[in-house]
């Protein structure tokens, strides 16, 4: 073959539940480095010229888990602060239903009934009218996903992404009560002005680099604002992204799901991805910022070897 990808899961499913320097967590490395040695061996004796480059897309975060430090769950401090359901990812069935309706699948279900049914009017009358009951009460209500130590907060019932001024009228204690938590470095929302970084006392406008008051970015790593503005450019951002808190003794997170090492938002060695490549190759950029960065990287690195991408293998 003339490249070959592999990916080696043991460390990061380990090291989630154990801790990222617990004993069973450092035997996966020290597996992982014997395959490594295999390889290179493989490498040597193959016809082809083979060059290996190893690569991590994130590092890990450790620390006690948010609903344990404090109590209650993220899903739990968002429906207490906003007053309203909220569907957290800990789901059961009902829950999954519940879900349906607020990401949008529970109307397109009304919607095939209605067009299965469409022969009769009342039956075409009851549909429309579970389809705005469904909307309705998806409005106020609130989905919380937790990917490590970043919470995301998408609210029901709308097709675009809510900003600063729409969150504060529906839920005027949501966005004081989050940044005002000791769990909680900063949220991240949709303003006029671009996406905003709020903090305990202040902000960071991400698009121009404006800071308001204390810099709540200033305990992170200098890229936090890129990648937060990377991160919130998506699509699929959600309404309220939420970033645990950082100990900067001792670099630990709190994750808002059940995994003591983490990755996900911001802070401690989950920044600290890593790449290892022949020194000789040509770099793009010394940090690149995100997985197409990287992509751009390694196809670069495949062309300057002779390889044409466009070519089947």
């Amino acid at each position: 073959a003339r490249s070959v990808y592999v990916d080696y899961v043991d460390y990061d499913a380990v090291a989630h539940h154990a801790g990222i320097m617990r004993p069973e967590s450092l035997d996966a490395l020290v597996g992982l480095d014997a395959v490594l040695g295999r390889l290179e061996q493989v490498a040597e004796a193959a016809p082809r010229d083979y060059r290996i480059v190893v690569l991590s897309d994130h590092g890990q975060s450790q620390g006690e888990v948010f609903a344990d430090r404090y109590g209650e769950s993220l899903s739990d401090l968002v429906s207490r602060l906003a007053g309203t359901s909220v569907t957290g990812t800990e789901l059961n069935t009902e829950g999954s239903a519940q879900v349906g309706v607020l990401t949008g699948e529970q109307p397109g279900v009304v919607a095939s009934a209605l067009r299965a049914g469409s022969s009769s009017t009342m039956e075409q009358a009851e549909a429309e009218e579970a389809q705005a009951q469904a909307a309705a009460a998806s409005e106020q209500s609130l989905l919380v996903f937790g990917s490590g130590n970043l919470g995301l907060v998408y609210a029901g019932g709308g097709a675009h992404r809510l900003t600063r001024d729409e969150i504060e009228r529906r839920w005027p204690a949501l966005l004081p009560g989050l940044t005002g938590h000791e769990g909680v470095s900063f949220v991240v929302v949709e303003t006029a002005d671009g996406p905003v970084a709020i903090g305990p006392s202040g902000e960071h406008r991400l698009r121009d680099g404006v800071v308001v008051g204390p810099d709540p970015l200033t305990a992170f790593r200098p890229e936090a604002a890129a990648f937060l503005l990377r991160a919130s450019s998506m699509p699929e951002a959600p309404d309220i992204a939420v970033n645990s808190l950082l100990d900067e003794s001792t670099g630990e997170v709190a994750a808002f799901e059940g995994l003591v090492g983490c990755h996900g938002g911001t802070g401690g060695w989950q920044t600290r991805p890593m790449y290892v490549h022949p020194a000789h190759w040509p770099v793009i950029e010394e940090k690149p910022l995100g997985a197409e960065a990287l992509h751009q990287q390694l196809v670069a690195w495949l062309t300057t070897q002779g390889i044409d991408l466009a070519q089947p293998a």
